[in-house]
């Protein structure tokens, strides 16, 4: 998969094989927007100075890549990390199945204890540290996916690069 950059609803030229924050970053403080693409745009003409000159993306086209935006907007928040009694604990997905086996052992022995490192430090959890925290943190995570489903439909009604455009995570 290749990313490419648009502006003002045209393909600017810009694709990346890969993306990481500074990419994202940059391209978001000049008001352009990264999207997923099967393959790069190629240029519709050349100007005088055989520059390229690309075409305008459809509706489409930028309805995909918002999706994808806000999907990753999701992920990024959902992994971001998540506080719980004061300590933030990591939230990958490495870390959500490692808080799972432990709610899961917590669910069948109450008198499970285990020594946990967050993002802060070490802490103490009780089996009941361990089934408040997931529930808590399912609580959390449904409502970042309520609001991606909410945004999508946003998304999937709008019929303008305008409408498209004032959609944000």
């Amino acid at each position: 998969m290749k990313y490419t950059v648009i502006k003002d609803g045209k393909f600017t030229g810009t694709t990346y094989d890969e993306l990481n924050d500074k990419i994202f970053v940059f391209h978001a403080s000049q008001g352009e927007m990264v999207i997923p693409v099967e393959a790069a745009p190629q240029p519709i003409s050349f100007d005088d100075n055989d520059m390229p000159v690309y075409g305008e993306v459809d509706t489409d086209t930028l309805k995909q890549g918002k999706l994808w935006q806000l999907a990753d907007a999701r992920w990024r928040e959902e992994t971001a990390g998540y506080t719980y009694n004061n300590h933030e604990f990591h939230t990958d997905r490495e870390a959500q199945s490692k808080i799972f086996q432990a709610y899961m052992a917590s669910l069948n022995d109450p008198n499970f204890t285990v020594t946990w490192k967050t993002k802060d430090g070490w802490l103490e959890m009780t089996a009941s540290d361990f089934i408040t925290l997931y529930n808590e943190f399912q609580t959390f995570l449904q409502g970042l996916y309520q609001k991606e489903k909410n945004l999508q439909a946003l998304v999937e009604a709008a019929t303008t690069i305008d409408e498209l455009n004032v959609i944000e995570w």
